[in-house]
């Protein structure tokens, strides 16, 4: 048996709205990102670069501003999901809570994944 497991909350492709190249947003579960060209992604008063094929891991409850430069949207990718820790087994009961301890810090990053 898994001692934690992991559920997709959200999934989704941001769609940029013509003329604005920034978002700002509070995530509300554990979220990973990742792009096909190249973004900022501001987290509290510090400034991330994203580039084609990285992942960045975003803590909930923390405001960011995802923005890009040039003149074509680039596509990025938002994965949301709940972590969940096994707190109780037993022959008449399987029990898991949510726990956001052994997750990384936001702004963690992944190399290249293409």
């Amino acid at each position: 048996m898994d001692s934690s497991i992991q559920i997709v909350k959200k999934s989704q492709v941001f769609l940029w709205e013509d003329g604005v190249s920034s978002i700002t947003f509070l995530s509300e579960v554990p979220t990973l990102f990742t792009t096909l060209g190249q973004i900022q992604i501001r987290i509290g008063s510090t400034l991330y670069q994203l580039s084609n094929g990285n992942v960045m891991f975003l803590r909930p409850n923390e405001p960011i501003t995802v923005q890009y430069k040039g003149d074509i949207a680039p596509l990025v990718y938002q994965v949301g999901f709940e972590y969940y820790q096994l707190v109780e087994y037993t022959e008449e009961h399987i029990r898991y809570s949510k726990n956001h301890d052994n997750l990384p810090q936001s702004g963690w990053m992944t190399e290249f994944l293409l």
